[in-house]
């Protein structure tokens, strides 16, 4: 089972459906959710709705798995292509995660990266790109009304883990 606490926002849903434990800790997986969502000062509907859209994510393909913290591995990895992450088939959290990673990429591998792989961090990242999964994560979230301040509540929680776990390890 996956430490909660270093689990990412939408991951905790993931292993709810999608995770091979007990009843009860998919229930505490739910639980740590629902805290989550309601700390950022989302409603009931809203909760329900942001749920919905993670929840559809998941089931078109998301790109996590159940025994390994999303976190804990890179998203962006040499060999990759423009089209190798589908956004439609990313949670709220993995379009952070893939936001943080492009603009980390961006910074740090410009000159590692093949011509292919450096297009999709250029789609990504915020300095220079598209955006396209900022975004992405910008239109779901307006769909459902959420503010300028609970988005921020929601990509501040989510980017203390991703850099938690994965600096933790080094």
């Amino acid at each position: 089972m996956k430490k909660i606490e270093d689990c990412l926002t939408s991951e905790l849903l993931f292993q709810a459906i999608r995770g091979d434990i007990k009843s009860k800790d998919k229930l505490l997986y739910v639980r740590e959710y629902g805290q989550r969502l309601r700390k950022m000062g989302l409603s009931s509907q809203q909760i329900i709705d942001f749920c919905d859209l993670d929840t559809k994510a998941i089931k078109n393909g998301c790109y996590m798995d159940e025994y390994t913290l999303l976190a804990s591995k890179p998203f962006i990895t040499p060999g990759m292509t423009e089209d190798s992450i589908k956004l439609d088939n990313c949670t709220f959290s993995e379009l952070v995660y893939l936001t943080d990673e492009a603009n980390l990429a961006y910074i740090q591998d410009y000159y590692l990266l093949p011509r292919e792989t450096w297009e999709l961090v250029t789609k990504h990242c915020i300095r220079e790109g598209s955006k396209a999964a900022s975004k992405e994560m910008i239109r779901r979230l307006k769909s459902i009304d959420v503010t300028k301040a609970q988005k921020e509540i929601f990509i501040e929680t989510d980017e203390r883990i991703i850099h938690k776990v994965k600096y933790s390890k080094q």
